[in-house]
C-alpha cells in the first residue's frame, strides 16, 4: 500500500502550506552582504551527476572523476570576459567578508537575532577565505553571480559562505556569500580533452 507520506505534504490537506515573512526580518543581511565593487554573489551546490554527497562517486564510479576532477565554478560570460576568464582557466575565488556567528546567542527583544543587531552587539566576526577552482563560462548562471562545486573537500567553497543563522528558518545560511575571482593561469584541462568537458550540461 502507497503510504500517503510518499504523495501529500505534512498538512491537514496534504497539500503544500507556504508561508509569507517580513522581507524586515532578512533585509539588513541582504543589505550588508550585497556585493560591492568587482564583487560577485556566491552560491554553491551539488550537480546531478554526482549523486548526494557523492559517497558513492568517489569510490566507485571512475567515469564522474574523469568527468569532474577538480573543483569548478561556473561564471557567466559578461563578468568572466570583464576578468580576462575563459573555460579551462584556473581561477581564485576570495574574500575579506566571510561572516559569521562566533558565540551562542540568547534572545529576549523581537530583534536580538536581527543581523544588525548580532553585529552591534558583538556576536558576529568577519574572516577572510580563498578556494581555488577550474572556471566554466557558461550562461546557465546569471550574470553577477558564482556557482562552485560544494562537495570538492580539496576546496571546499563553503569556506566563502556566510555563517550566519537565518532569522526565519532558524538554519545557517551556506548558500549566500560574496567573492572576488581572478584568473591564475591555464588549467591542464584546457588544452587536454580527456577530462574535464566544457560543452554545455543541456545538451542531450
Amino acid at each position: 500500500m502507497l503510504g500517503k507520506k510518499l504523495t501529500h505534504f505534512n498538512s491537514q490537506t496534504g497539500k503544500v502550506n507556504l508561508q509569507k515573512h517580513p522581507w524586515g526580518l532578512f533585509s539588513d543581511f541582504y543589505e550588508w552582504l550585497t556585493p560591492k565593487e568587482d564583487e560577485l554573489w556566491f552560491s554553491n551546490g551539488r550537480i546531478n551527476e554526482i549523486w548526494q554527497s557523492g559517497f558513492d562517486d568517489v569510490e566507485r564510479r571512475a567515469y564522474v572523476i574523469q568527468r569532474w576532477p577538480e573543483n569548478w565554478v561556473e561564471i557567466h560570460p559578461e563578468d568572466a570576459q570583464k576578468r580576462g576568464i575563459e573555460s579551462g582557466d584556473q581561477v581564485m575565488m576570495y574574500s575579506d567578508r566571510v561572516v559569521g556567528v562566533k558565540d551562542t546567542i540568547l534572545g529576549v527583544h523581537a530583534n536580538d537575532f536581527q543581523f544588525s543587531e548580532l553585529m552591534k552587539n558583538g556576536h558576529v566576526e568577519l574572516s577572510k577565505g580563498a578556494v581555488t577552482a577550474v572556471a566554466i563560462v557558461t550562461p546557465a548562471v546569471k550574470k553577477g553571480v558564482l556557482y562552485a562545486n560544494m562537495l570538492d573537500m580539496r576546496q571546499p567553497s563553503n569556506s566563502l559562505s556566510a555563517r550566519i543563522v537565518d532569522n526565519i528558518s532558524g538554519n545557517y545560511n551556506y548558500k549566500m556569500g560574496v567573492a572576488r575571482i581572478r584568473k591564475l593561469g591555464e588549467s591542464q584541462y584546457k588544452k587536454e580533452f580527456r577530462s574535464f568537458s566544457f560543452a554545455p550540461r543541456n545538451i542531450v
